[in-house]
């Protein structure tokens, strides 16, 4: 029964994430030193820097 109201209880904890993941996301994005770190990692994938480049500096 025990492992049964574990299961209940993750279920929710994933649910009730995956309902407020905007609210979550703009949270942590609001923080300045995460914003920093988020925008250097994205920076090292090669795909995702270069899209950005090339949208940001169209010729």
């Amino acid at each position: 029964m025990s492992s049964l109201i574990k299961w209940i209880v993750a279920c929710l904890a994933v649910l009730t994430v995956y309902r407020n993941r905007y609210k979550i996301v703009n949270l942590l994005l609001g923080q300045y030193f995460i914003r920093k770190l988020m925008v250097r990692y994205s920076m090292q994938l090669p795909f995702l820097r270069d899209r950005l480049m090339q949208t940001t500096f169209k010729m």
